[in-house]
């Protein structure tokens, strides 16, 4: 009686142990899934700031070619602005002030085209602006932007690169792939409020997906995650038929 009673106390220590050993082998296979899975996302995560990065330095390196070339401009209207003010000082004196006036528009868009900065005075964002108004040529898009930046700017200009491009590039794809009976028009303006600097893109486009599309969505994550490091926020809208973004970072003027 004695033996059986142990066997059968044997059988059930070992069925408990094995049972124990089980649970504790899927508790570690979960914590090792979910480490796996955490290390992935640190990874793309990585990589994308890595492709930002290099972004930024692309744009900013194309930013510096484009102030020379515009230097180079202006240096060649310099060489000749006295020739072309003795000229039009001659239509004037012979009374032919109509050609007089358009060769003055004429050299007035000249020196505006050779502006280095025509949007802001920040290199990066310049840089980004002239890139992403490019491309809305490219597609019948109209580009407004009306910019009020503080002389010092608490943000790293990696972090500006990913903001105004996330958000252009967004406003972009929505207007492009929407069909408008007129030329559509992003308007991007920026405010300062205190401590907050508040980035404002609003374009044309059709009502957006409750669930973004596989493969999209990502960027609105970074505009988030960036607005979250700066104690800001990111938030959107979609009204009337227009989709506006707004990004706000906290970013104290030091002085």
């Amino acid at each position: 009686m004695t033996i059986v009673m142990t066997g059968m106390w044997n059988t059930e220590f070992f069925n408990t142990w094995w049972a124990f050993v089980g649970v504790l082998i899927c508790f570690i296979s979960i914590i090792a899934l979910l480490f796996i899975l955490l290390e992935q996302d640190k990874k793309i995560t990585l990589q994308e700031e890595l492709r930002e990065t290099r972004h930024a330095m692309e744009l900013e390196q194309s930013h510096y070619k484009e102030v020379d070339k515009r230097r180079a401009e202006l240096s060649k209207i310099r060489h000749d602005f006295n020739n072309q003010l003795a000229a039009i000082g001659n239509l004037i004196q012979l009374g032919d002030e109509d050609t007089a006036q358009e060769m003055i528009k004429s050299l007035s868009s000249e020196i505006i085209k050779t502006k280095e900065n025509p949007y802001c005075h920040i290199p990066v964002i310049n840089a980004i602006l002239l890139d992403k108004n490019q491309v809305c040529e490219e597609h019948c898009i109209a580009l407004e932007v009306d910019l009020d930046l503080p002389q010092t700017l608490e943000v790293q200009p990696l972090h500006l690169c990913s903001v105004f491009s996330n958000l252009l590039d967004n406003a972009i794809n929505a207007s492009k792939n929407t069909k408008f009976k007129n030329t559509p028009l992003i308007r991007l303006n920026s405010t300062v409020d205190g401590d907050y600097l508040f980035i404002k893109v609003a374009n044309p486009s059709n009502k957006p997906p409750k669930t973004p599309a596989p493969g999209r969505g990502y960027g609105s994550r970074i505009l988030s995650d960036i607005a979250a490091r700066y104690s800001g926020d990111y938030r959107v809208e979609y009204k009337g038929g227009v989709y506006t973004a707004i990004v706000a970072l906290c970013c104290p003027n030091p002085g």
